[in-house]
């Protein structure tokens, strides 16, 4: 019976162990500012991701799948103002899902 025990524990602690890790990353511009945050698993961008410009100011934000777009983005301008929103699917932009958020200032 503890045989049985000592290999399912080997067993499961291998598939942990080769579980690849998620990350959370912050890139930055030349100049220091933040240019991008979100997290990564085997380079690779997943979940939630946020860009700024230059000036700290967010520039867009949204979900990868697999390093691709995915759900709902929104983009703002370099003040800060939402812009545009809407929906994209394996990175591309689905037909009538995007909204003109407001005008730039």
């Amino acid at each position: 019976m503890s045989y049985r025990f000592l290999i399912l524990f080997f067993f499961s602690f291998l598939n942990i162990a080769s579980t690849p890790k998620k990350k959370y990353i912050k890139q930055f511009y030349p100049t220091g500012s933040i240019k991008a945050e979100g997290w990564i698993q085997n380079n690779i961008k997943e979940k939630f991701w946020k860009f700024y410009y230059k000036t700290n100011k967010i520039s867009e934000q949204g979900h990868y799948i697999n390093n691709k777009k995915e759900k709902y983005w929104y983009f703002y301008n370099q003040k800060g103002n939402l812009l545009l929103e809407g929906h994209f699917k394996n990175d591309k932009k689905l037909d009538g899902g995007f909204f003109i958020a407001m005008k730039e200032l």
